[in-house]
């Protein structure tokens, strides 16, 4: 249509720059994401050239399967109750129909323009981390282990830490893909991995892992013997991984025959050594005079006896924590030896020094705590994770074939909490954050089906298009599956969109190492 007066090109060129506007809000801001969604859709009615579309769309099998996946969600309202939510769920999964779509019916295949929206996305994943960054060296020590999540300005630390581990693979991309300036991407890419360090992310780490397990897949791709090898020490290692967190138990050889009974000042201690708690492997609820603590609290803290540290945890509970991990008595002369910033830290609620601790080690400790002290999944991401997988089987277990519909799945979560009587409180009762098995309990045996058909056919399309990026940001993607329910958020459901759509059409080659 805009042909007439700008030129043939016109409707190509307004594509490129409604899918950098996209490219760009990724990281940044959510309007800019649905105007460049709106953009491209726009464009591709503007141009109207859709005996093209509908030829291009056909032969794309791995589009296909996406697009039944998605159909798939209107078919299942026929067994929602829940309309309101379905709608909901289906505004915020148009970017699954709409991105992949304009970028199948007018594909982008030029290697100079795809490096141009890889470079807008990459500097606005870069202004972000630098501007987390920032915030991050600025906040103390206490601020990032009260709540590491604040890192992150701009939206979920955890979608973002998937952004940046993308930024990382696509930074490695070019330093192969170009002559010039490629030295650049090297700092870009060792500060990328340092934000996934101290960002604390397990999510991003995660990722990580499955991209290079991705990479390693596209080698082995038609090497029949070593897939089936590969696939195997997989599906072992997921295994053995989903085990051993189910089954952690503690397993403690701490002695509790041997505690002494009496303080030095001749106040009666307490032991539990029925209903243990260990800090680093020494027991919590030991070596506690009631007496003397409540008789020098208000010597020490600001915060009452009874009251609740900044985290919203029972103070004294913090404190038996904090002062295990010293291993001091909780009694007057362990009060005695307690810092001034110990003080404060325990009334912010870091339960033990090595919260402090930045980066990963800070958060290592954290599950280590978690996984000792598996009782109440309440104070514990890893916990509510486990307690979110278990209900989802069981929900599974009751509609195997069907699922529940596309509105029903925070309404079925509802009532299996109830019925299994969690331990979780209302406000943690999430849905699965694991997409594959939110897939199988909304939309049964064939949403499951068609997902893994299409990753199939994406994965050989782009073995077959030598395209070794496709596979390590798809295995970034796909590795938040395991962990977040990425297709159920605008911004992972935008993200998958629109680097799917890159990657299912063919590449040209490329350049003598000049772009």
């Amino acid at each position: 249509m805009l042909d007439r007066w700008f030129g043939p090109k016109i409707h190509h060129y307004l594509h490129i720059v409604g899918f950098m506007v996209l490219a760009f809000g990724l990281p940044f801001n959510k309007v800019l994401m649905s105007i460049g969604a709106i953009w491209g859709v726009g464009n591709l009615i503007l141009e109207g050239d859709f005996s093209s579309y509908l030829q291009r769309i056909k032969n794309n099998k791995a589009y296909l399967f996406l697009l039944g996946f998605f159909l798939l969600h209107l078919v299942a309202l026929a067994w929602t109750k829940n309309f309101d939510y379905a709608f909901h769920d289906l505004r915020i999964k148009l970017p699954l129909l709409a991105v992949p779509l304009a970028l199948v019916a007018h594909p982008i295949t030029n290697r100079k323009e795809i490096h141009v929206l890889l470079l807008t996305f990459l500097s606005s994943v870069l202004m972000i981390s630098c501007i987390n960054g920032a915030h991050y060296f600025n906040m103390t020590a206490s601020d990032i282990a009260k709540n590491f999540r604040e890192i992150s300005i701009f939206g979920s630390h955890i979608r973002f830490s998937i952004l940046v581990v993308i930024g990382a693979l696509i930074s490695v991309y070019f330093f192969y893909a170009t002559k010039k300036w490629k030295w650049v991407f090297i700092p870009i890419l060792v500060w990328f991995l340092f934000y996934t360090y101290f960002s604390q992310v397990l999510s991003g780490l995660l990722s990580t892992l499955i991209a290079f397990l991705f990479l390693l897949l596209y080698f082995v791709w038609h090497k029949k013997v070593l897939l089936y090898m590969f696939t195997s020490l997989c599906m072992i290692l997921l295994l053995g991984i989903v085990y051993s967190l189910n089954e952690v138990r503690i397993n403690s050889p701490y002695d509790f025959s041997k505690l002494d009974v009496y303080s030095p000042r001749g106040n009666l201690y307490y032991h539990d050594s029925i209903h243990p708690s260990f800090e680093n492997g020494k027991p919590v609820y030991t070596y506690i005079s009631y007496d003397e603590l409540e008789e020098q609290w208000d010597n020490y803290f600001s915060i009452p006896y009874t009251g609740k540290d900044k985290k919203n945890n029972p103070i004294q509970t913090t404190l038996y924590r904090y002062m295990t991990a010293l291993d001091l008595r909780k009694d007057e002369d362990g009060l005695k030896k307690l810092s001034k910033s110990d003080i404060k830290n325990i009334e912010t609620g870091i339960a033990t020094p090595k919260h402090l601790e930045k980066g990963f080690l800070g958060r290592i400790e954290s599950l280590k705590y978690s996984l000792e002290n598996h009782n109440d999944p309440n104070n514990s991401t890893v916990l509510q994770r486990l307690e979110y997988w278990k209900t989802a089987l069981k929900i599974i277990q009751e509609h195997p074939v069907l699922g529940v519909g596309t509105g029903d799945v925070q309404d079925a979560f509802d009532f299996q909490y109830e019925k299994n009587k969690s331990k979780l409180l209302p406000m943690y009762r999430h849905r699965s954050h694991n997409m594959f098995l939110t897939i199988q309990l909304s939309l049964g045996i064939m949403g499951t089906l068609l997902i893994l058909l299409f990753i199939r056919q994406f994965l050989v399309f782009n073995h077959l298009s030598k395209n070794l990026l496709a596979f390590c940001i798809f295995g970034a993607i796909v590795g938040s599956f395991f962990v977040e329910d990425t297709l159920e958020t605008q911004t992972g459901v935008t993200l998958f969109s629109f680097f799917i759509g890159l990657f299912l059409v063919s590449w040209e080659p490329l350049s003598k190492r000049n772009s």
